[in-house]
């Protein structure tokens, strides 16, 4: 930042009256300083023109959708400084290399380690598994997890590290499409449902529907359905 400050200072008297530009009381090639500052100024300008809007869009969209577009907000500024590095900055080294002028390794290292950090950081922001690890690190940071599994450790007779192991191991979970009316008729578990879902981790499911539910069949459908209409219609997708 302090020399890119000194450069925008320098680069007027540069171009006015060849008057060179010095960093730290040593003489630097403005014109390098110059395409390093605009390049990465434009395309840090043009990654936000883009950002902004489509942040700012998303609050009007719902929330798993305005959640997703965070993310990629949040990649996309790594994954712009990750490119920057590889297409001003390290081929400025470069230029200055073959004109005489040394560039220390320290530096080189520094820049293509920074770069590479960026765009693997960019890149680990979008894998929705990693989102899901994050969210799930964020609730059991909250103590939601580790409530809920003290309760059952209680009930149950077992500590609550041992729950939560064999909550994960046994986690599964079901479309809500796939769930009839006749499956409501019971409130007893429906071991032909097992054959209908599919593994899972605890943050991927939306919502527990228990067998002690009395309420008359019926009754049970027409609140449920009720429910998933509201889900997909704020989520826009199958809960």
């Amino acid at each position: 930042m302090r020399s890119s400050f000194l450069y925008v200072h320098q680069l007027s008297d540069f171009f006015e009256n060849g008057t060179p530009c010095r960093l730290e009381n040593e003489e630097a090639d403005c014109w390098i300083g110059a395409y390093m500052i605009y390049s990465k100024a434009l395309m840090f300008t043009i990654m936000h023109s883009w950002q902004i809007p489509y942040l700012i869009c998303g609050l009007l969209l719902p929330s798993r959708v305005c959640l997703g577009r965070l993310w990629v907000g949040l990649a996309l500024v790594q994954l712009t400084k990750g490119i920057s590095d590889f297409v001003t900055v390290l081929p400025a080294q470069a230029v200055r290399v073959h004109i005489g002028n040394p560039v220390p390794s320290d530096l080189v290292l520094y820049t293509t380690l920074h770069g590479l950090c960026s765009l693997v950081t960019g890149l680990l922001l979008l894998q929705p598994g990693f989102q899901r690890w994050v969210y799930f690190r964020l609730l059991s940071a909250g103590g939601a997890y580790t409530a809920a599994s003290s309760v059952a450790a209680f009930l149950g007779s077992q500590t609550s590290r041992k729950v939560m192991e064999l909550a994960q191991d046994t986690c599964r979970f079901i479309s809500l499409d796939k769930v009839t009316e006749k499956d409501m008729i019971s409130s007893s578990p429906d071991p032909a449902l097992k054959r209908l879902s599919t593994p899972c981790q605890l943050q991927d499911i939306d919502a527990f529907l228990s067998h002690s539910w009395q309420d008359a069949c019926g009754r049970k459908w027409e609140a449920l359905q009720a429910w998933r209409k509201s889900f997909k219609m704020h989520h826009q997708r199958e809960p």
